[in-house]
């Protein structure tokens, strides 16, 4: 037999049908690679040190998703690597031009990358990555970072200005990374820095805000004395809810036992349970909106009692998680974890201060935290670097009509505060919701001159706040259980009844969420009449004076404990 450098033809076509097949799997392989979406920086930026980065990625044909990402900013120079989808970081880069590449691993062999070429120059100023498109959806990300190296001592503050005036996000660092919420319209903002050696820079320009539709919709069943799960729903445009898998079961995932709180961060990328057993934390596959297990989940509890999950709650910059141990009078700790921006992975801040109910509330620019204490209102300031609280001034705040309720809770909304609970100084049936206004540079609450509005004989057991600050609503019970909504007086706070009213009986309500356009609320039942009612999770349009009409319901096997809606990214 004729050979060819020493081997056979048979062999020689063996190794050749071999590297064929090797050829054709590594084709399937390219078309079957992640996609890498590289959000900041832009190719083409100019900017100073440090740069901003932001991206994720996507696997079609991987189910088992993404593995690793990684930022190169030279050939085999590793700037930054992260477990999981999302990568949201600074890199510090000295002035040159560099050609950076963003590189993704799914858990099937597959390797995609994105190249970004750039350019960090060393002229003194601020630099400032998102937003970088002409619109920005609400919640606004806002990515900014600032250098002066003629400035031994460094950069002390970056600063966010909404209006002239008005600012809402400080931080004491050369680099800022927050969420902001704005309302829709156009803002002239502003990202103003200071160095330790007395200069000041700043870099202003006009952004449209605009709302985005939320993609998913999540809730937790909470089936007693098993194993939970959250269930996942695709919101259509119409704000209906829809099963991602068809005519089969519903997406569920794994959530330990009896999960009290369930949220997610204000760009869509983590999803938060509270268990008795710790906070597990998920990244959203941006694909698909499936929840894959962070790293180091479930985190573990600054409460060595373990006796109920904590109720959470994410600041609205998007960088601390807080959490309260406790229920109604039983003592516990309010406490703070730092989310890392990348994986979602909560860092315990080491912040504990002694609490006695419940319910927390964040103010509209994320600056101040409130929680109700027996008959008064705790105000606290969020530190932006550390997640620690400060009382405030004149903190706690007292209210004759808290005084007179219990099992209060609060929600927020522009400038205002709002308390509805049971009134328990009466006939046991009447209730009120308690009004205060934000002194938006202080934090301090003042209570409204029109509160308390007494509801006779309902009691409001749940309120939630439109974020647009155009009304509130109140889950009563009272003859009958319903939704009632409430009109906010523009500047005042005051609030105005309508004659709406949803009839939820013989469900209960037992959690509440408002989409980001501020189109629908959606509700989860526990189904309070076990003879007659069903759990579930419902869609409401929400009308031009806050009645929430035409009820459709997507019924569940276990009751809903918690709902949250994740807008679609990118942001």
């Amino acid at each position: 037999m004729s050979t060819l450098k020493g081997l056979s033809v048979a062999r020689y076509l063996t190794r050749a049908l071999a590297f064929l097949g090797t050829t054709a799997f590594f084709g399937i392989s390219s078309y079957a690679a992640p996609t890498v979406t590289v959000i900041a920086p832009k190719a083409g930026t100019s900017a100073g040190s440090p740069v901003f980065y932001e991206a994720y990625a996507t696997s079609s044909a991987c189910t088992k998703g993404i593995a690793s990402m990684r930022i190169y900013s030279a050939n085999n120079v590793t700037a930054y690597s992260v477990s999981g989808a999302h990568l949201e970081t600074f890199i510090k880069l000295a002035p040159g031009t560099y050609n950076t590449v963003v590189q993704a691993w799914d858990n099937c062999g597959g390797v995609s990358k994105t190249p970004i070429t750039l350019t960090v120059t060393s002229i003194a100023g601020v630099s400032v990555f998102l937003p970088n498109t002409t619109s920005s959806s609400h919640p606004v990300h806002i990515a900014a970072s600032a250098q002066n190296s003629a400035c031994a001592a460094g950069i002390n503050a970056i600063r966010i200005y909404t209006a002239d005036r008005v600012s809402p996000y400080t931080v004491n660092s050369n680099r800022l990374d927050a969420y902001l919420t704005l309302v829709p319209g156009t803002y002239k903002l502003t990202v103003q820095a200071w160095d330790n050696c007395g200069h000041v820079y700043k870099l202003q320009f006009n952004q449209p805000v605009t709302t985005t539709s939320d993609a998913y919709l999540y809730a937790v069943n909470a089936p007693s004395n098993a194993p939970s799960d959250i269930y996942q729903f695709k919101i259509a445009s119409n704000g209906f809810l829809k099963n991602p898998n068809g005519s089969n079961a519903l997406p569920e995932f794994a959530a330990g036992s009896g999960p009290s709180t369930l949220v997610v961060d204000p760009g869509g990328w983590f999803v938060y349970a509270s268990t008795v057993e710790g906070i597990y934390g998920y990244q959203i596959n941006q694909s698909n909106g499936n929840l894959v297990p962070m790293q180091g989940s479930p985190f573990a509890l600054n409460d060595p009692n373990k006796i109920i999950p904590p109720w959470i709650g994410i600041d609205p910059s998007g960088n601390f998680l807080f959490a309260r141990y406790n229920r109604d009078f039983i003592p516990g700790n309010l406490t703070s974890y730092r989310i890392n921006r990348s994986s979602g992975a909560l860092t315990s801040t080491g912040f504990v201060v002694p609490t006695t109910l419940n319910s927390f509330a964040f103010d509209f620019s994320g600056q101040y935290l409130y929680d109700i204490d027996a008959g008064s209102v705790d105000g606290w300031r969020i530190n932006p670097n550390t997640g620690f609280l400060t009382a405030l001034p004149g903190s706690p705040f007292p209210s004759d009509a808290l005084a007179k309720m219990y099992q209060s809770v609060l929600c927020s909304t522009g400038i205002f505060l709002y308390a509805g609970g049971k009134d328990n100084s009466g006939n046991g049936q009447d209730g009120a919701i308690v009004s205060f206004s934000i002194n938006y540079s202080t934090g301090v609450l003042t209570e409204l001159p029109s509160s308390p509005l007494i509801t006779h004989e309902w009691q409001p057991w749940k309120v939630l706040a439109d974020t647009q600050t155009r009304f509130i609503w109140s889950w009563q019970v009272g003859l009958n259980r319903g939704i009632v909504a409430y009109d906010i007086t523009p500047g005042t706070g005051d609030l105005t009844p309508s004659a709406f009213f949803s009839q939820t009986d013989p469900d209960y309500v037992n959690a509440w969420v408002e989409d980001h356009r501020g189109k629908y609320v959606f509700t989860g039942y526990i189904g309070w009449d076990f003879l007659n009612g069903k759990p579930g999770v419902s869609s409401w349009p929400i009308s031009g004076n806050g009645d929430l009409l035409s009820q459709t319901i997507f019924f569940t096997k276990n009751p809903i404990g918690s709902v949250a809606v994740a807008r679609q990214s990118p942001n």
